[in-house]
């Protein structure tokens, strides 16, 4: 009997997996400037489309926030986070189908850091420093809603955005037996290496405004941040960061030029 419940489980996860993870959301993502300059663009879902897509699918669905007592051990109608010396951490739980998954998430910044109970600095790899506030309560509950979606994506929800792929995969899902998880296949395509002008042309998007990647080059008002912006975008996964790469290997051999000018060029 035990073993037949577990094979139905097991047959449930990969139904709800197959539905979930081919759903192509781009339409639906937001996007936000992050960085100390706002330099760069996160690219997220938005809690409410992504519990929405499952509840379409889905509607017997629940999720729950997993509570704590003030030394970290889970409590019910505790506190809606785990507080540790290192950091504070959310849980959730989210069950479709009969088939259950937990996921938590570190509450942090915009910039990703953790928040502590006291601010603090950071220091990144080009020297520029950052100031990290304390934590607080709209934090927590900001980092409870990404959990949420976090946890959607271990049933397939959009787990492409995760692997930074442009659109969902019709590989076949795989699902571990014993617990039911989720995994993506391993044979991850890497971008395309574009040429330099296909690199110059392509279009990205900081906040509300899209200019072509060459303009990174063409009208940096100080080349020291278009050489760090480049540099950013190439610790990256995907086209933008396969474009800033070829762009900075132009730079570095002499075939493109920051400008001569303090001044942005018109």
């Amino acid at each position: 009997m035990a073993m037949e419940k577990k094979e139905e489980s097991v047959s449930k996860a990969m139904e709800v997996a197959k539905s979930l993870r081919t759903i192509n959301l781009n339409d639906k993502l937001d996007t936000k400037p992050v960085g100390k300059n706002q330099n760069r663009v996160l690219r997220y879902l938005p809690w409410s489309v992504a519990w929405d897509e499952v509840l379409k699918r889905y509607p017997e669905s629940t999720y729950a926030v997993i509570t704590f007592d003030e030394n970290g051990h889970r409590m019910e109608n505790g506190l809606p986070y785990q507080r540790m010396s290192i950091g504070y951490l959310v849980w959730t739980s989210v069950t479709v189908e009969g088939v259950t998954h937990e996921m938590w998430l570190p509450v942090m910044d915009g910039s990703n850091n953790p928040l502590m109970d006291e601010p603090y600095t950071v220091t990144n790899k080009y020297g520029n420093e950052t100031d990290v506030p304390p934590v607080t309560i709209t934090a927590v509950n900001r980092s409870i809603m990404r959990c949420l979606v976090k946890n959607l994506a271990m049933f397939g929800l959009g787990l492409y955005i995760y692997s930074n792929d442009d659109a969902p995969s019709d590989d076949d899902t795989s699902v571990d037996a014993e617990t039911g998880e989720v995994t993506e296949p391993h044979d991850h395509k890497e971008a395309k290496v574009p040429t330099l002008d296909e690199a110059y042309a392509r279009k990205l998007k900081v906040g509300k405004n899209t200019f072509p990647m060459g303009d990174l080059v063409d009208k940096a008002t100080d080349a020291s941040k278009g050489q760090a912006f480049l540099e950013k975008l190439a610790d990256g996964d995907g086209e933008d960061a396969a474009a800033a790469k070829v762009i900075l290997e132009a730079l570095a051999n002499g075939a493109v030029h920051f400008p001569q000018s303090a001044k942005a060029q018109a």
